[in-house]
């Protein structure tokens, strides 16, 4: 399938009221029959939709926390509108799988005539963490645990994530704990690691 339209069938449903229905699919993303009922039954099937009703369906907590679309095949691309569209609520950015996509989200960001509004939201446990980790720049799991609050499950799990992602390195030990250190330092706005590297992590266990 044509990765627009795949694009395109996901914003429609991510803007959609709870009972869309295929045909609404068809008529706001301007894709035939066969292209929304191969995409949603793929949907279905990795949890991102489900039935609400006769011919009616709803997204997932999954879906509502993935803004470029799922792919069969594990890619997902970011362009511009998408970009900018997660700035609606808060500035996040997502990551590729692909080598420099990083380095393209932040070039999209920071184009001199994009004017992205930024809404108030409160600190999350990982803002928090994500601050704590750029002002120590070196730490073990007790400090930033200390420094930020959080508790210790939510602590290794985010420094685990951070490694997966290159953002930190393993840089020796003290008093028998990891010694962590920050390798990438992308900005005060704390990453969005993708579900994929999630999902590798669980795998990995």
């Amino acid at each position: 399938m044509n990765i627009d339209v795949r694009a395109r069938i996901w914003r429609a449903i991510r803007a959609s009221s709870p009972g869309w229905t295929m045909g609404d699919l068809m008529r706001i993303a301007e894709a035939t029959a066969d292209e929304v009922s191969d995409y949603c039954r793929f949907l279905e099937s990795a949890g991102f939709i489900k039935s609400h009703g006769l011919g009616a369906w709803r997204v997932t907590q999954a879906a509502r926390s993935t803004l470029a679309a799922p792919s069969p095949d594990g890619q997902e691309r970011i362009s511009l509108d998408l970009v900018l569209d997660t700035a609606s609520n808060e500035l996040r950015l997502l990551r590729e799988s692909t080598p420099g996509a990083w380095a393209r989200v932040q070039k999209t960001l920071t184009r001199p005539d994009q004017q992205l509004l930024r809404g108030a939201r409160t600190d999350t446990a990982c803002d928090r963490m994500w601050a704590g980790v750029r002002e120590l720049r070196k730490f073990t799991r007790k400090q930033l645990g200390q420094a930020t609050g959080c508790a210790h499950g939510a602590v290794v799990d985010y420094i685990r994530l951070l490694c997966l992602a290159g953002l930190a390195i393993e840089a020796g030990q003290a008093s028998q704990e990891k010694v962590y250190e920050l390798k990438q330092d992308p900005g005060p706005e704390r990453p969005v690691i993708r579900e994929t590297i999630r999902r590798k992590r669980r795998k990995a266990k």
